[in-house]
Protein backbone atom coordinates (compact mmCIF):
# COMPACT_ATOMS: atom_id res chain seq x y z
CA UNK A 1 0.00 0.00 0.00
CA UNK A 2 1.64 3.54 -0.95
CA UNK A 3 2.25 5.94 1.77
CA UNK A 4 -0.76 8.30 2.65
CA UNK A 5 -0.28 11.88 1.06
CA UNK A 6 1.10 14.52 3.36
CA UNK A 7 -1.74 17.09 4.47
CA UNK A 8 -0.96 20.61 5.49
CA UNK A 9 -0.90 20.16 9.15
CA UNK A 10 1.64 17.15 9.20
CA UNK A 11 3.83 19.37 6.66
CA UNK A 12 3.70 22.54 8.96
CA UNK A 13 4.99 20.18 11.46
CA UNK A 14 7.33 19.23 9.92
CA UNK A 15 9.40 21.77 9.21
CA UNK A 16 8.48 23.92 12.44
CA UNK A 17 10.43 21.16 14.49
CA UNK A 18 13.05 19.92 11.72
CA UNK A 19 14.39 23.55 10.79
CA UNK A 20 12.79 26.08 13.50
CA UNK A 21 10.51 27.68 10.18
CA UNK A 22 7.01 28.27 11.40
CA UNK A 23 5.23 28.16 7.64
CA UNK A 24 1.95 30.41 6.85
CA UNK A 25 -0.37 27.83 6.25
CA UNK A 26 -1.65 30.11 3.34
CA UNK A 27 1.43 30.61 1.72
CA UNK A 28 2.09 26.58 1.70
CA UNK A 29 -1.65 26.07 0.98
CA UNK A 30 -1.00 28.40 -2.43
CA UNK A 31 2.52 26.54 -3.09
CA UNK A 32 1.09 23.25 -2.80
CA UNK A 33 -2.28 23.79 -4.94
CA UNK A 34 0.23 26.19 -7.74
CA UNK A 35 3.08 24.53 -8.12
CA UNK A 36 4.07 21.04 -10.11
CA UNK A 37 5.55 19.64 -7.01
CA UNK A 38 6.76 15.62 -6.60
CA UNK A 39 5.02 13.42 -3.96
CA UNK A 40 6.51 11.43 -0.93
CA UNK A 41 10.23 11.91 0.96
CA UNK A 42 10.94 14.34 -2.30
CA UNK A 43 8.10 16.74 -1.71
CA UNK A 44 10.02 17.55 1.64
CA UNK A 45 13.22 18.28 -0.18
CA UNK A 46 11.27 20.30 -2.55
CA UNK A 47 9.33 22.33 -0.60
CA UNK A 48 12.20 22.87 1.42
CA UNK A 49 13.84 24.53 -1.45
CA UNK A 50 11.08 26.74 -1.92
CA UNK A 51 11.03 27.92 1.39
CA UNK A 52 15.24 28.53 1.40
CA UNK A 53 13.87 30.82 -1.79
CA UNK A 54 10.94 32.38 -0.75
CA UNK A 55 10.34 35.92 1.35
CA UNK A 56 10.35 34.71 4.79
CA UNK A 57 8.02 38.11 5.36
CA UNK A 58 5.45 36.29 2.91
CA UNK A 59 6.36 32.79 3.90
CA UNK A 60 6.57 32.82 7.65
CA UNK A 61 4.27 33.52 10.63
CA UNK A 62 5.58 37.14 12.01
CA UNK A 63 4.04 36.23 15.76
CA UNK A 64 6.09 38.07 18.40
CA UNK A 65 8.16 35.82 19.97
CA UNK A 66 9.78 34.44 16.29
CA UNK A 67 10.81 38.28 15.52
CA UNK A 68 13.06 40.56 17.38
CA UNK A 69 11.41 42.60 19.55
CA UNK A 70 10.24 46.20 18.81
CA UNK A 71 12.80 47.53 21.45
CA UNK A 72 15.98 45.76 19.30
CA UNK A 73 16.87 49.04 18.54
CA UNK A 74 16.71 51.14 22.02
CA UNK A 75 19.98 52.92 22.75
CA UNK A 76 19.61 52.58 26.11
CA UNK A 77 19.04 48.90 26.45
CA UNK A 78 22.64 47.92 26.72
CA UNK A 79 22.41 44.12 26.27
CA UNK A 80 19.67 41.73 25.88
CA UNK A 81 19.13 37.49 25.07
CA UNK A 82 16.67 36.95 22.52
CA UNK A 83 15.41 33.41 23.13
CA UNK A 84 13.63 32.51 19.72
CA UNK A 85 14.16 30.32 17.64
CA UNK A 86 13.80 33.84 15.05
CA UNK A 87 13.81 33.15 11.15
CA UNK A 88 15.90 35.56 9.57
CA UNK A 89 17.31 36.36 5.58
CA UNK A 90 20.27 37.88 4.68
CA UNK A 91 19.70 41.20 3.34
CA UNK A 92 23.18 42.45 3.03
CA UNK A 93 26.60 41.37 3.80
CA UNK A 94 30.41 42.79 4.08
CA UNK A 95 33.61 40.93 5.10
CA UNK A 96 35.04 43.32 7.38
CA UNK A 97 38.51 41.53 7.36
CA UNK A 98 39.10 41.94 3.42
CA UNK A 99 40.07 44.87 1.66
CA UNK A 100 37.78 46.63 -0.83
CA UNK A 101 39.80 45.03 -3.90
CA UNK A 102 39.73 41.65 -2.13
CA UNK A 103 35.38 42.27 -1.24
CA UNK A 104 35.15 42.89 -5.36
CA UNK A 105 37.28 40.13 -6.24
CA UNK A 106 34.93 37.47 -4.38
CA UNK A 107 31.82 39.37 -5.69
CA UNK A 108 33.25 39.42 -8.93
CA UNK A 109 34.04 35.33 -8.65
CA UNK A 110 30.55 34.67 -6.81
CA UNK A 111 29.19 36.53 -9.97
CA UNK A 112 30.57 34.12 -11.99
CA UNK A 113 29.54 31.17 -10.00
CA UNK A 114 32.50 30.58 -8.23
CA UNK A 115 32.83 30.41 -4.42
CA UNK A 116 35.67 29.80 -2.07
CA UNK A 117 35.53 26.96 0.05
CA UNK A 118 39.03 26.75 2.47
CA UNK A 119 41.72 26.98 -0.19
CA UNK A 120 40.11 26.48 -3.03
CA UNK A 121 38.04 28.31 -5.45
CA UNK A 122 35.06 26.43 -6.38
CA UNK A 123 32.19 26.27 -9.73
CA UNK A 124 29.12 25.81 -8.16
CA UNK A 125 26.72 23.88 -10.87
CA UNK A 126 23.02 24.19 -10.36
CA UNK A 127 21.35 20.63 -8.78
CA UNK A 128 18.35 19.82 -9.82
CA UNK A 129 15.05 21.06 -8.18
CA UNK A 130 14.94 20.55 -4.31
CA UNK A 131 19.07 19.26 -4.26
CA UNK A 132 22.28 21.15 -2.96
CA UNK A 133 24.50 22.29 -6.02
CA UNK A 134 27.51 20.64 -6.73
CA UNK A 135 30.78 22.00 -7.49
CA UNK A 136 34.00 21.50 -9.24
CA UNK A 137 37.33 23.06 -7.65
CA UNK A 138 39.27 25.37 -9.17
CA UNK A 139 42.62 26.10 -7.16
CA UNK A 140 42.90 28.79 -5.65
CA UNK A 141 43.65 30.25 -2.10
CA UNK A 142 41.13 32.78 0.02
CA UNK A 143 40.00 33.72 3.96
CA UNK A 144 36.66 34.76 5.28
CA UNK A 145 35.34 37.00 7.65
CA UNK A 146 34.52 37.97 10.19
CA UNK A 147 31.54 39.25 8.84
CA UNK A 148 28.68 41.95 9.05
CA UNK A 149 25.73 41.20 8.30
CA UNK A 150 22.02 42.97 8.03
CA UNK A 151 19.21 40.07 8.32
CA UNK A 152 15.78 40.54 7.88
CA UNK A 153 13.20 38.50 10.06
CA UNK A 154 9.17 37.64 9.16
CA UNK A 155 7.50 40.72 10.56
CA UNK A 156 10.07 43.01 8.11
CA UNK A 157 12.51 44.32 10.72
CA UNK A 158 16.40 44.40 10.01
CA UNK A 159 18.92 44.39 12.16
CA UNK A 160 23.11 44.21 12.04
CA UNK A 161 24.24 41.29 13.19
CA UNK A 162 28.56 40.32 13.19
CA UNK A 163 30.63 37.15 14.06
CA UNK A 164 31.74 36.97 16.95
CA UNK A 165 33.37 33.72 16.35
CA UNK A 166 33.01 32.18 12.52
CA UNK A 167 29.91 30.91 11.59
CA UNK A 168 29.64 28.23 9.21
CA UNK A 169 28.16 29.02 5.84
CA UNK A 170 28.58 32.81 6.53
CA UNK A 171 30.65 34.59 4.75
CA UNK A 172 31.09 37.71 2.25
CA UNK A 173 29.90 36.31 -0.83
CA UNK A 174 26.68 34.25 0.68
CA UNK A 175 24.31 34.35 -1.30
CA UNK A 176 21.11 37.41 -0.47
CA UNK A 177 18.24 35.93 0.66
CA UNK A 178 19.85 33.07 2.45
CA UNK A 179 18.13 31.80 5.88
CA UNK A 180 19.59 31.78 9.40
CA UNK A 181 17.95 30.61 12.87
CA UNK A 182 18.71 32.27 15.95
CA UNK A 183 18.19 30.83 19.08
CA UNK A 184 19.20 32.33 22.34
CA UNK A 185 21.18 34.88 20.57
CA UNK A 186 22.79 38.55 22.50
CA UNK A 187 21.63 41.90 21.16
CA UNK A 188 23.83 44.78 22.31
CA UNK A 189 22.89 47.95 21.91
CA UNK A 190 21.26 46.40 18.38
CA UNK A 191 23.68 44.66 17.31
CA UNK A 192 23.23 41.02 17.14
CA UNK A 193 26.29 38.57 18.26
CA UNK A 194 26.75 35.37 15.67
CA UNK A 195 28.63 32.42 17.37
CA UNK A 196 28.38 29.08 16.42
CA UNK A 197 26.21 28.38 19.31
CA UNK A 198 23.31 30.25 18.72
CA UNK A 199 23.34 30.54 14.88
CA UNK A 200 22.40 27.43 12.82
CA UNK A 201 22.56 28.88 8.69
CA UNK A 202 20.15 27.02 6.59
CA UNK A 203 21.02 28.35 3.15
CA UNK A 204 18.89 29.02 0.25
CA UNK A 205 18.50 32.33 -1.98
CA UNK A 206 16.32 34.83 -3.40
CA UNK A 207 17.68 34.99 -6.89
CA UNK A 208 16.21 38.33 -7.75
CA UNK A 209 17.56 39.95 -4.35
CA UNK A 210 21.15 38.20 -4.73
CA UNK A 211 21.24 39.62 -8.54
CA UNK A 212 20.51 43.15 -7.61
CA UNK A 213 22.68 43.02 -4.45
CA UNK A 214 25.85 41.61 -6.26
CA UNK A 215 25.84 44.38 -9.13
CA UNK A 216 25.15 47.49 -6.91
CA UNK A 217 27.79 46.06 -4.24
CA UNK A 218 30.68 45.76 -6.91
CA UNK A 219 29.91 48.83 -8.53
CA UNK A 220 30.11 50.71 -5.10
CA UNK A 221 33.16 48.89 -4.64
CA UNK A 222 34.35 49.92 -8.29
CA UNK A 223 33.76 53.71 -7.61
CA UNK A 224 35.18 53.57 -3.82
CA UNK A 225 38.36 52.11 -5.47
CA UNK A 226 38.94 54.36 -8.32
CA UNK A 227 38.16 57.17 -5.86
CA UNK A 228 41.43 56.01 -3.73
CA UNK A 229 43.65 56.16 -6.51
CA UNK A 230 42.21 59.71 -7.90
Amino acid sequence: MPPAPLNIDTLLSHFRTSLNLHLRPTWLSHTLTTQRLPTGAALLASLKFRILASDITESLQPHANLCFPPSIHDADTQAQVLAGPIAVQVVAVEDVGLSRMEQLDRLEMAARGEVVRGREVVRVVPGEDGEAPRAAPIARAGKTGPCKVLVEDAGGRRVYAVELEAVEGVKGDMAIGAKMVLKDITAARGLLLLTPGNTTFLGGKIEVWNQAWVEGRIQALQSAIEQLKS
